[in-house]
C-alpha cells in the first residue's frame, strides 16, 4: 500500500512539473517559432548542400558539377512524372499521419484531423537536423496547442514511427521473397528480413519498445492504454501508404528514361519493395532523414533498372530532392493555417 501511495504521489508530482514547464513554454512560443524555422532552414540547407556536393555524382562526368548534372538531368526529366512523384509521396505520407491521428482519439485526445495532419507533416522537417527527437518534440508541441497532453503525443508518435517502419519492413521482406522466389539465396535473404521484420511486432516487445522510446518525453505522466486492434489497423493503413511511395519512386524513373516501362502493378510493387526497404534501413541507421544510407540501397537496387551507375545516382538524388521539397511545400502551406482547440484531453 505504501508502495502505491508513492507511486501516486510521483506520478502526479510529475504531472504537475511537465504541466507547469509546458504553461511556460507557450509564453516562449512565437520566439520558439522563429528559431524552430531557423534551425529547419539550416538542416535542409546543409542536407542540399551534402546532395549537390556528392562525390558519387561527382564521379558520372567529371567535366560539370554535380550541381549541373542533377540540374540539367531534371531539366530533361518529363515534368508531368515529377510532380506526379511528389503527390504520390505526400499520399503516402498521409497514411501514416491519419493512423496517427486515429492514434491519439483512441487514446481520448480531441484532436481534427486537419490539425493532426498539419503538426504530423510540419514534424518531418525536424528529421533533417541531428538528432532523433525534434520530430517528436515538434508534434507534442504542435498537438499540446489543440489541447492534447504532451505524454500522449509522444507516446502516439513513437507508436507510429514504429508500425510505420515495422510495415515497411515486412512489406519490403514479402515483396522480395515474392519477386525472388526462384533464387533460394535470396529467399533465405528475404525470410531473414522476415524475421528481423516480425520480432519488433510481437505485442512483448513491440510496447515496451513504444514505451521507452517515448518515455523521456513523458515522465511522470499517467499514459492511456491503446486497444490491442491498433497494430494490426496500424500495419496494414501503412503498409498502403509504402505502395505510394514505391509509385513515387517509379514516377521518377520514369521521368529520366527515354522510353519508360508502362505502369503496372508488378512494376510499382517492385519499387515499393526497393523504396520500404531503403527507407526502414536509413531509420535504423539514425542519420539525419537517413542520408547516405537509403541512397547506398537505392542505387544498387536501381542500377539494373535504369542500364548503370551514373543514371541510378541521378534517379536517387532527385527522388531525395523531390521529396524533401514535397515536404516544405506542405509544411510551408500548412505552418499558417489556424488550429482550433477542441478541448483539454481528459
Amino acid at each position: 500500500m505504501a508502495v502505491q501511495i508513492s507511486r501516486r504521489r510521483t506520478v502526479r508530482a510529475g504531472g504537475r512539473i511537465i504541466a507547469f514547464m509546458w504553461a511556460r513554454l507557450r509564453r516562449w512560443m512565437p520566439v520558439l517559432k522563429i528559431l524552430f524555422t531557423f534551425v529547419v532552414l539550416a538542416g535542409v540547407a546543409w542536407f542540399f548542400a551534402r546532395i549537390l556536393t556528392s562525390d558519387e555524382l561527382r564521379k558520372t562526368d567529371l567535366s560539370r558539377s554535380p550541381a549541373q548534372i542533377l540540374w540539367d538531368q531534371t531539366r530533361a526529366a518529363r515534368p508531368g512524372d515529377l510532380v506526379l512523384a511528389m503527390a504520390l509521396y505526400l499520399s503516402g505520407m498521409a497514411f501514416s499521419g491519419l493512423f496517427w491521428v486515429g492514434l491519439l482519439r483512441a487514446a481520448g485526445a480531441p484532436i481534427s484531423v486537419g490539425v493532426g495532419l498539419r503538426a504530423y507533416y510540419i514534424s518531418h522537417l525536424g528529421k533533417y537536423t541531428p538528432g532523433m527527437g525534434l520530430p517528436t518534440v515538434l508534434r507534442m508541441t504542435m498537438a499540446a496547442a489543440a489541447g492534447v497532453r504532451p505524454g500522449t503525443a509522444a507516446l502516439t508518435a513513437a507508436y507510429e514511427t514504429l508500425t510505420t517502419m515495422a510495415a515497411g519492413a515486412l512489406v519490403a521482406a514479402v515483396l522480395i521473397g515474392w519477386k525472388t522466389a526462384g533464387d533460394p539465396t535470396m529467399v533465405w535473404k528475404a525470410l531473414g528480413l522476415l524475421v528481423l521484420a516480425g520480432v519488433p511486432v510481437l505485442p512483448g516487445v513491440f510496447n515496451p519498445l513504444v514505451r521507452r522510446l517515448s518515455s523521456r518525453f513523458t515522465a511522470g505522466q499517467p499514459l492511456p492504454r491503446l486497444p490491442a486492434v491498433a497494430l494490426p489497423i496500424g500495419l496494414v493503413v501503412t503498409a498502403c501508404g509504402w505502395a505510394f511511395l514505391g509509385a513515387s519512386l517509379f514516377a521518377v524513373t520514369r521521368a529520366l528514361q527515354a522510353s519508360p516501362a508502362p505502369w503496372s502493378v508488378y512494376e510499382c510493387l517492385d519499387c515499393t519493395a526497393i523504396a520500404a526497404l531503403s527507407y526502414v534501413a536509413g531509420f535504423v541507421g539514425q542519420t539525419p532523414g537517413g542520408l547516405g544510407v537509403r541512397e547506398v540501397i537505392l542505387q544498387q537496387f536501381l542500377v539494373p533498372r535504369l542500364g548503370g551507375e551514373a543514371p541510378a545516382v541521378v534517379a536517387v538524388l532527385l527522388l531525395r530532392v523531390l521529396w524533401t521539397a514535397a515536404e516544405l511545400a506542405a509544411a510551408g502551406v500548412l505552418f499558417w493555417l489556424p488550429v482550433k482547440k477542441r478541448g483539454s484531453e481528459v
